[in-house]
């Protein structure tokens, strides 16, 4: 929330800036933030006041710590980062979170740079799929195979089971395709296993 007070303080740092008077937009810059530490607005406009590149990356960054999307102080931080790579060109990664990156100038400098599009879900997804356990009795199914087919009898219709029990809710595209492996493969695995079966009762 902006008071009054820092809101007769922007509009007198507008009018100093539009007059050219840079002291007097700087002073009153300075006098609203201590106003209102807290506001990304005081601080965006104390970076436009700012007597050297390194404050204004300094005042830009407090802006964007407390508003992350705000547009004018993203706008200024890429032009002032552009000013910046033409004299030098070094950079350091140091880490970064969902809004923004923290970088080091080769003079030391720690700059944020806002990041121009959300953050991108995690891949793999951590949710698990809803055919895990089709799965779990697949590879139950495959191992029955070295018991003469006989759990393989047992497991591959149980794979089969839980996977169209799956396939009834809302599946993702990965998660249909999914679907149909398990199914193929737990007919496949059922089918040697009956054949399997039928050998070793012949050879008993």
């Amino acid at each position: 929330m902006i008071y009054a007070p820092v809101t007769r303080q922007q509009s007198g740092i507008e009018r100093a800036i539009g007059q050219g008077e840079s002291q007097r937009a700087r002073q009153l810059s300075t006098a609203a933030t201590r106003l209102a530490p807290r506001d990304a607005d005081v601080w965006f406009w104390r970076a436009e006041t700012a007597a050297t590149p390194q404050e204004t990356f300094l005042y830009l960054c407090r802006a964007l710590l407390l508003n992350p999307k705000h547009s004018g102080a993203q706008q200024r931080m890429y032009e002032s980062l552009q000013h910046q790579l033409q004299q030098d060109a070094f950079l350091a990664y140091i880490d970064e979170s969902d809004s923004f990156y923290r970088v080091r100038t080769g003079a030391g400098q720690p700059i944020i740079i806002p990041k121009s599009r959300a953050a991108a879900a995690p891949y793999p997804s951590n949710e698990p799929s809803p055919l895990q356990p089709a799965f779990q009795w697949l590879r139950w199914a495959l191992l029955g195979l070295l018991l003469a087919g006989l759990g393989t009898l047992v497991c591959a219709p149980i794979a089969m089971a839980l996977a169209l029990r799956a396939g009834q809710q809302p599946l993702s595209r990965a998660d249909s395709v999914r679907l149909k492996i398990v199914l193929v493969m737990a007919v496949s695995l059922w089918c040697c296993a009956l054949v399997l079966g039928a050998l070793f009762l012949i050879h008993v």
